[in-house]
């Protein structure tokens, strides 16, 4: 199938694929095309902290939106958010494998760039403003509201998102979050 862009916005080609690709999957579509993944000048990926991930996808879920029924619905709106992080697939995998975004057997290309989710709009200012139209602008879609993580994980529900996102963890671009057992919290307050 021919080589075919969508569009252009100042130095940047959109070139339509599915959505929630690995980079396997990247490579792969590239690879068909005759283009490989280090030819590219940078490759930009965007992760989110797993506990905020977490979050909020349960509470996108947790809107019961009719293009969303299946099981990882069903398993919020009956389970609740310690199922949601003890079973629940996503795309497919439990645990997640969201790592496969960032490398492709266990190797992250020299010319991936990790945007962090939490600041977006700087990351993009700093990595990718040179290549967009002046002006541009981050849209915001697609945002649940929750509950701050702190007032939303105990020590249980911690092990479980570490449990799902160990490589996230593990590779230091997170740093887990500690809570006290519920004995230390009763030697505290006595």
């Amino acid at each position: 199938e021919p080589y075919e862009a969508s569009s252009v916005q100042g130095g940047i080609e959109y070139i339509p694929g599915k959505r929630h690709e690995t980079l396997h999957d990247a490579a792969t579509f590239f690879g068909e095309r005759h283009i490989l993944l280090e030819q590219f000048e940078q490759i930009f990926v965007v992760m989110r902290s797993p506990y905020e991930l977490e979050l909020s996808c349960f509470a996108y879920l947790l809107k019961d939106l009719p293009w969303d029924r299946g099981k990882a619905q069903e398993l919020v709106l009956d389970g609740g958010f310690r199922q949601h992080l003890a079973t629940a697939l996503f795309f497919g995998m439990n645990p997640p494998g969201l790592d496969l975004y960032y490398h492709v057997e266990g190797h992250i290309p020299d010319n991936l760039v990790i945007l962090r989710y939490e600041k977006l709009a700087a990351e993009i200012e700093r990595h990718i403003a040179s290549y967009l139209e002046s002006g541009y602008e981050v849209p915001h879609e697609n945002k649940s509201k929750h509950a701050p993580v702190g007032q939303v994980y105990d020590v249980e529900l911690a092990a479980l998102c570490y449990q799902r996102h160990k490589w996230f963890f593990d590779n230091g671009f997170y740093s887990r979050v500690t809570y006290p057992t519920p004995d230390a919290l009763r030697d505290i307050s006595q």
